[in-house]
């Protein structure tokens, strides 16, 4: 997208519906810019994330910006996002058994069973 595109300009300063209406915007830049506003509210945030379309950029964006985690809906809905498990999203865990702290090599069933 150009520089000074008007929809990610709108994006850093809408207010009301025609923020409501640009969380439903295709564009990954006008989403990154969304995340400038500061009327962008944590339930306008998490419908944001809500969305199953988002690309996960937009994730890792949000990830990033350590003001907008403070919120523990924000934390979930990030860390429940479908592309946040999937094997081409970076922070993925690659076995949620070791996730579990069952140790590398053995089943998560056989992790804390105690032969006897």
């Amino acid at each position: 997208m150009p520089p000074n595109d008007p929809d990610r300009d709108r994006a850093r300063t809408a207010r009301g519906e025609e923020l409501a209406s640009l969380l439903h915007h295709q564009s990954p830049d006008v989403l990154v810019s969304l995340l400038d506003n500061p009327a962008l509210d944590e339930t306008q945030l998490c419908l944001l994330l809500n969305r199953k379309d988002i690309p996960a950029e937009i994730l890792e964006e949000v990830a990033r910006r350590k003001p907008l985690l403070k919120n523990y809906r924000v934390k979930r809905a990030l860390a429940f996002h479908p592309a946040a498990g999937s094997e081409n999203h970076p922070g993925a865990p690659r076995n949620s058994a070791r996730c579990w702290g069952a140790p590398r090599g053995r089943p998560y069933s056989s992790a804390f069973h105690r032969p006897g």
